[in-house]
This record gives C-alpha cells, structure tokens and sequence, in this order.
C-alpha cells in the first residue's frame, strides 16, 4: 500500500480507529472486525462525521458477525444511502436482506470479485482427451465437498464404461494436514488409483498451475459466497460443474460454459451421475464440443476481468438494481 502513494497505520486489534478528520471517507472490508471498529464506523455515519461509509461484506451469514440491534442503525444508513454495502453474489445478498428485514435499498448491492490475474486468460485453452476434474479448496469439516465428489465418481466408476470412454483423473489441492484430508486421500487412491492426485496448501500462483493440469472444475461446496477458485477454473478454460451456492448465478450458464450440479447439501442423485457418465462418453459429448465449452468458460471470466470496484467506490454511491 505505501508502495502505492497511500499513508498506512497499522493498528492492534483493541484499538479504536482514529477519528475521521472532516471529508474523507471510510472503507471497511469484510464483517470480521473488532466490535469497536464496527460500532465508531456506525457511529460517525449517524453522528455525520462521515459523509458515506463504504463496506465490502464478504461472508454469507451477517448475524453470525454483527449484533442484531444494529439491524435498525443499518437499515436507517442504507435507506438514506450514507452506508454502501456491497456482497459478492446475487445468493449473498438475499442472506442480507432477510437478516435486515428490508431490502437495503438503496445502499446494498452486489459487488462481484474482479478476476485479478487476467494472464490466466493467455494459456492454451485444455485438451478433454481424459476428463480430468479438479476441486481446489480445504477439506475442514467438509464444506468444499470432497468426499460428495468422490461419492459421485465412485457411482460413475460401478456403471459399464462408454463404448468410446475418457479416462477419468481427478485431484485435489489445497488439503490441509489432519485426519479428514488423509481420509479424502485414502478414498481417493482406493477409487482412481495413479489417477487421482493431491497437492497440499500451496502459495496462490502454485495452487493455480495445479488447477491448470485440469480441465473441468468442480465446485460443490456446502456453502459459498462466490468462488474465487471457480472464476480462475473459467479464466484457465475449464468447464464448471457447479451447484447452487453464491456465484451461481453470476459464473455459471447452464449448457454454455458449465452444467448445473442443483442444490448443495443433498445426497449424489441420478442426474449428477448421468451428467458425469455423459462427459465420460466421446460419443455423447465429442473433443469439440467439450471445447467450445471450454471456450465459453474463458470468455465469461474475461468479463470478470474488467470489473472495477472505482465504479461503486468513485460513483454517485446508488446502488443498482438487483
């Protein structure tokens, strides 16, 4: 940031932010901050030292980081537009509203995450002789859905094979240390055998050269605010399977760039299998035609790429329709 002309102070989680000085303005960046940073922000909006508070919300559910008895304080400020609340999908700030109680008119939008690595688009786009699915993201108490995907392949894996089959890889990135990544592992190696492959946390530009070795990307997480991790599967060219969670509406066209995996949380159904034994199948689903999916995939995350948060930051400060 000083490398960037802006002055920083760096402050100890119980201390109070410093008191704006008159015009400037306050950006807070997600709702996990000290309580007294939530409550002088707030504050100051109300008091009118603040001319306008911008926020970034980019977690799902608001009441499990904020005190129900700021819901009037907050629906007061975006009514009157001084608090510009932004989320990152259309699934997110139907959380919001039903937590508010109010639409959040005319300060609460959507704000989706920029693509910030716009030379992911540069790479040839992936070749589907084998179907090679990849899932990036930490195991934990199984929000990502690893062992859902791993239900859902072993089902593929117990039909006859196609009469023109891909062969079927899979790997896993970003497993952490412990009990349930080495159970996703074991499962893993049982399933696929040489086939499946896992790498461990990995710094951000080698968890991407992971994901590159792939070309479908497969986000079934529990529970999702966007996926970051499924936008930079689009940029590298990979088709999406991907369930209902935030960013589904904003990264997924159903048939052009992906298919839809429904709702999250439910067991593998009929469906899913039939879609994943269909791209299995070179009859059914042809190199080319895997690949002009691939190509619409690139294409709509490219979008992303040209996204600027200046325009929420820098402009009038209504908020779009949703």
């Amino acid at each position: 940031l000083r490398g960037r002309g802006l002055r920083l102070r760096v402050l100890d989680r119980d201390r109070r932010p410093p008191r704006p000085r008159r015009g400037e303005r306050l950006l807070l960046n997600s709702l996990a901050l000290p309580s007294p940073v939530t409550a002088a922000a707030l504050g100051w909006c109300l008091e009118g030292r603040l001319p306008r508070l911008d926020w970034f919300a980019h977690e799902l559910h608001p009441g499990a980081w904020l005190d129900g008895a700021l819901r009037a304080d907050l629906r007061l400020l975006l009514s009157s537009g001084e608090l510009q609340l932004r989320v990152p999908s259309r699934h997110c700030l139907s959380h919001y509203r039903a937590w508010l109680e109010h639409d959040g008119a005319p300060g609460l939008a959507v704000q989706p995450h920029r693509l910030a690595e716009p030379q992911l688009l540069q790479g040839p786009l992936p070749d589907h002789r084998e179907l090679r699915l990849q899932l990036t993201g930490q195991v934990q108490q199984g929000n990502k859905g690893q062992m859902w995907l791993l239900d859902l392949v072993e089902a593929v894996l117990a039909r006859p094979p196609a009469a023109d089959p891909r062969p079927l890889r899979l790997q896993c990135i970003g497993l952490e240390e412990g009990p349930a990544a080495r159970a996703v592992q074991e499962r893993g190696r049982r399933l696929l055998g040489e086939a499946f492959h896992w790498e461990p946390l990995l710094p951000r530009a080698q968890a991407q050269a992971a994901m590159a070795r792939s070309n479908v990307a497969v986000s079934c997480s529990r529970e999702e605010t966007f996926s970051l991790a499924a936008l930079e599967a689009m940029a590298l060219g990979q088709i999406l399977l991907r369930n209902r969670t935030g960013g589904w509406d904003e990264q997924l066209r159903p048939g052009v760039n992906g298919f839809d995996l429904g709702d999250p949380g439910q067991p593998v159904t009929r469906g899913q299998v039939d879609l994943l034994a269909a791209l299995l199948d070179r009859q059914h689903w042809p190199d080319a035609a895997l690949g002009q999916l691939a190509a619409a995939a690139r294409r709509h995350a490219a979008s992303f790429a040209d996204h600027r948060y200046a325009t929420w930051l820098l402009g009038s400060g209504r908020a779009a329709p949703c």
